[in-house]
């Protein structure tokens, strides 16, 4: 009998308690409020119809995407330690540390897991979207935080473009640098070969009068057939043969020189396009539309 009452005593006790946590938790979220920013990250293809209404050349970037489904690592990056400290590091060096963590005694490890706690990330699969949220207490501290998110990602993305951009432009500076002695060993390749050949107009000229010595030796052999004249054709003939060769060179040595030229030429207007760009700061955001989260009317 004793243990009867015991066991239901026990009971009612263990009841009581899940009863009282259910509240308090319940009572909890519905102080707790989640806020959204929204980034929208343009497609290759709005990106390049920006670039030909603007009148502008692309970013050495790669994060442009095709498919949706390329937002799928963007989940990672944005839930990565290095948007979390930049976050951390912003609400240290602002005044709403306060408002944030509740208090300026709370560790550099408890403000990133709370700020890792309270973050929440969603993606539509259907666009180019993903909301970044943060739950906190303080409605205020939740759009605080939502947008800090917000902004932190975009920044860490132009700072990767600005640096992909600059190593691109180095690599491009080595580059000319090789077509500009490549250049030299053509150009020098063109001068020996006129100095010992002459120039276009000069086998222009070789070959037209080869043709007329040839035409005039065909017409003596209609007319009077001789060893010494045919002799003389098949003279020509080879010298024909072997200026045709001498032309086909030459003619190869010019187009490498032309290939050449125009590839370095591409090369440094590349460069520079991407110089003036890295100076826009405007058109490098064009990459990313973000819509920050507000406090809603009424709180």
């Amino acid at each position: 009998m004793r243990y009867s009452r015991l066991c239901s005593f026990s009971f009612l006790f263990v009841s009581c308690c899940f009863i009282f946590l259910s509240v308090s938790c319940n009572e909890w979220l519905k102080t707790s409020y989640t806020a959204y920013a929204t980034i929208q990250y343009v497609s290759k293809e709005a990106y390049w119809k920006q670039q030909q209404e603007a009148d502008i050349k692309g970013l050495h970037n790669n994060h442009l995407m095709s498919r949706t489904e390329d937002l799928v690592p963007e989940v990672g990056f944005i839930e990565s330690n290095k948007v979390l400290n930049l976050v951390a590091d912003r609400l240290e060096s602002g005044e709403s540390e306060h408002l944030v963590f509740g208090s300026d005694d709370v560790t550099r490890s408890e403000r990133l897991q709370l700020l890792q706690d309270g973050r929440v990330v969603e993606k539509d699969l259907n666009t180019f979207q993903l909301r970044i949220g943060f739950t906190h207490k303080d409605p205020y501290a939740a759009v605080l935080v939502a947008n800090l998110f917000g902004d932190a990602v975009i920044e860490l993305h132009l700072e990767i473009t600005r640096r992909n951009t600059l190593n691109g432009i180095e690599d491009l500076a080595r580059i000319a640098a090789q077509q500009r002695e490549l250049l030299v060993k053509v150009t020098q390749k063109i001068k020996e070969f006129e100095d010992k050949n002459g120039n276009e107009e000069h086998l222009t000229a070789r070959e037209a009068e080869l043709r007329k010595k040839l035409t005039e030796l065909t017409q003596k052999t209609r007319l009077a057939p001789s060893d010494d004249i045919a002799e003389s054709v098949r003279g020509v003939e080879t010298a024909l043969i072997n200026l045709t060769k001498t032309q086909i060179e030459y003619h190869s040595l010019l187009r490498e020189h032309e290939v050449q030229g125009d590839f370095q030429e591409a090369i440094v207007n590349r460069a520079n396009e991407w110089r003036v760009l890295l100076s826009n700061e405007q058109a490098m955001r064009r990459m990313y539309i973000l819509e920050y989260a507000k406090v809603p009317a009424g709180l």
